[in-house]
Formats: C-alpha cells, sequence, structure tokens
C-alpha cells in the first residue's frame, strides 16, 4: 500500500522541477528578447496561454460537475467522455468571450 502514494509523490515532484526549468526559461526570454515587439508578442503569448490554462481547469471543474449527480447536463447527453469535454471547454470559452454557446 504504500508504493503507490510514494510513487505519485515522485512524479509530483518531477512536475515542479519541469516546471522551474520552465520559469528559468521564460526569465531567460524576457531578460534577452532586445526588441520591444517580441517582448510585446511574448507577453502576449503568455497571457492567451494563462488564459486557456485558466478556461481548461474551468472546463475540467464543469465536467465534474455534470458527472456528479443524476440529472445533470452531462448524464442528459449521450456523449464520449473527450465530447463532453469539448463541450464544456467550450461553454467555459464562451464565458470569457463575447460568444454565443449555439
Amino acid at each position: 500500500g504504500g508504493r503507490l502514494p510514494r510513487l505519485l509523490r515522485l512524479f509530483r515532484l518531477l512536475r515542479l522541477l519541469r516546471m522551474r526549468n520552465m520559469l528559468e526559461v521564460v526569465r531567460w526570454l524576457t531578460g534577452n528578447l532586445t526588441s520591444e515587439r517580441s517582448l510585446i508578442l511574448f507577453r502576449v503569448a503568455g497571457l492567451l496561454i494563462g488564459i486557456l490554462l485558466l478556461n481548461h481547469f474551468i472546463a475540467c471543474l464543469w465536467y465534474f460537475v455534470g458527472s456528479e449527480g443524476e440529472d445533470t447536463w452531462l448524464t442528459r447527453q449521450d456523449m464520449d467522455s473527450a465530447h463532453a469535454y469539448a463541450a464544456a471547454l467550450h461553454w467555459s470559452l464562451t464565458q470569457f468571450t463575447p460568444a454565443t454557446q449555439n
């Protein structure tokens, strides 16, 4: 019983190390970008990635809400998990943009 939690902690630690390395790369890039245009594009790309990650987490939460209970948006639909996630992501994106849900 004690091996699996230890293995999961190891994977979590490896993920944190990758995150640290990625942050170092981002710091290096922002310090070495000499063109103002490049720096602006880099920052805009970072903001877009942040918005997409936030939408992903909201979609996962919305999928979880739909999977809990007997009469939810997810139980009323006949779709596989990939299509249900795509619907949840679409819903999440429409909450952030002036788009419609149609």
